[in-house]
């Protein structure tokens, strides 16, 4: 057996205990030949909107949607992703954020400093990691409830590109690419935030 010492190093005899989670599935079912992502379906969650154990709510979803105490229906509203949960903590997504409006990266930063939906402040652009686990490689763009957002929708990230830091990182969802763009061009933003969770109580 392997076990890791205090220096970070593997040593033998003992078994290291778990430091992190398996990667999400990325929700392709459809394969094309054996031994493919569609075919192994490697990652944790039943499935893409699935759930390996309840979350707070008492059920599988992955996605729960929240609207506020108004008691109107809102169109634009926070979704919280289940698969992010951990620690009392879950991320938040706004829902029909391309409603938002289109930005040039450092607007769009600024705009998600200051939005606040539903009594929720402190909002920030999420970054290419937090859009690319809302990627679904079996659908088109975002085509799956509760988002619903099928075609493309170029949305920028907070992540620059390090190799041009003119540049940022942007996401495609009408084919799921992961690219990058000119800080100065106006496309969409996708603000987030952090919800504190204690029982069924989000604040």
């Amino acid at each position: 057996m392997l076990t890791l010492s205090s220096g970070g190093n593997l040593e033998s005899g003992g078994v290291s205990s778990s430091v992190g989670k398996q990667i999400l599935k990325t929700g392709q079912t459809t394969s094309y030949r054996t031994g493919d992502d569609g075919d192994i379906k490697a990652g944790r969650e039943t499935n893409f909107l699935t759930l390996e154990i309840n979350n707070p709510f008492g059920n599988l979803n992955r996605f729960t949607k929240i609207n506020g105490d108004s008691g109107t229906p809102f169109e634009v509203e926070w979704i919280l992703d289940w698969s992010t949960y951990s620690n009392g903590k879950v991320l938040g997504y706004v829902n029909y954020f391309w409603d938002l409006g289109s930005f040039d990266w450092d607007s769009g930063i600024d705009f998600c400093l200051t939005y606040s939906l539903e009594g929720f402040s402190g909002c920030r652009l999420a970054n290419a990691k937090e859009i690319a686990n809302l990627i679904s490689y079996e659908k088109e763009g975002l085509n799956f409830p509760p988002f619903n957002l099928s075609g493309g929708v170029n949305t920028f990230s907070s992540s620059t590109l390090f190799l041009s830091t003119t540049f940022a990182f942007n996401t495609v969802w009408n084919d799921g690419r992961i690219t990058y763009i000119a800080k100065t061009q106006a496309h969409r933003i996708l603000p987030v935030r952090t919800f504190e969770v204690n029982g069924t109580n989000i604040t």
